[in-house]
C-alpha cells in the first residue's frame, strides 16, 4: 500500500465508504504522478538553463525523477491532511484565540481600579514592581503584592501614582490597599460561612 493510500484511509476512515476512500486514493495517486512529472520537467528545464549548450545527460534526469517523487507525495499528503483536526486535540487554535480576545475585551471594558483585587487584575510590570519596592520597602510580602496590583491598575487607568515615599498619595494608597484586603477577606469569610 502506498503512503498516499494509507493516509487517505486513516484520514477518512469512518467518514467515507471504502469505495469512496479507494476512489480518492486513486485520484491522489494519479495526481501525484502528474505532479512528479511536472516537478521533474521543471528541474530539467532549470538544469538546461544553467547548463546551456551542454548535451543532455541521463544522470541528472534520473536524479530529478528521484527527487520529484517524494516532493509530489508530500504535496498529496498535505492535501489529504489539510484542515484536519484530530478530535482528541481539544479546542483548536482559533477557539483559543477567540477566548483570549473575549477575555481581553472584558478585561479592558472593566476599569483596572475595579478589578485590581480580582482574578482579572493585570500582572504588574517590572517598572511597577520597582516603584512599589522603592515607595513601600518595609511592607510584608502580601501587602507588596496587593500594592503592585493597585499601582498597576492606576497606571492602566491613567491615575496618578506616588513618586516618592514621602508623597501623600503613598499613604492614601497604602490605606486603600489595607481596606481592599480587609473587604476581600470579609467576602471570603462570608462565602466560607455560607458553605458550612
Amino acid at each position: 500500500m502506498s503512503e498516499i493510500t494509507n493516509a487517505v484511509q486513516r484520514r477518512w476512515a469512518g467518514e467515507l465508504t471504502s469505495e469512496e476512500i479507494a476512489a480518492e486514493a486513486a485520484r491522489l495517486e494519479k495526481e501525484a504522478i502528474r505532479q512528479e512529472q511536472a516537478i521533474a520537467a521543471e528541474m530539467l528545464r532549470r538544469w538546461e538553463q544553467e547548463n546551456p549548450g551542454r548535451p543532455q545527460d541521463p544522470a541528472p534526469v534520473t536524479q530529478f525523477e528521484q527527487q520529484a517523487r517524494p516532493l509530489a507525495i508530500e504535496m498529496m499528503l498535505a492535501q489529504v491532511w489539510e484542515g484536519y483536526r484530530d478530535p482528541d486535540d481539544g479546542p483548536d487554535q482559533e477557539t483559543e484565540l477567540r477566548e483570549l480576545k473575549t477575555n481581553e475585551q472584558i478585561r479592558r471594558a472593566t476599569p483596572a481600579m475595579s478589578r485590581w483585587l480580582t482574578d482579572r487584575a493585570s500582572e504588574p510590570s517590572r517598572p511597577t514592581e520597582q516603584l512599589v519596592a522603592e515607595i513601600w520597602p518595609t511592607q510584608p510580602a502580601a501587602m507588596i503584592v496587593a500594592l503592585e496590583l493597585l499601582v498597576q491598575a492606576r497606571v492602566e487607568d491613567e491615575l496618578p501614582v506616588p513618586t516618592a515615599p514621602a508623597d501623600p498619595l503613598a499613604d492614601q494608597l497604602l490605606e486603600l490597599t489595607r481596606q481592599g484586603l480587609r473587604e476581600r477577606d470579609e467576602r471570603i469569610a462570608a462565602a466560607l460561612d455560607e458553605n458550612e
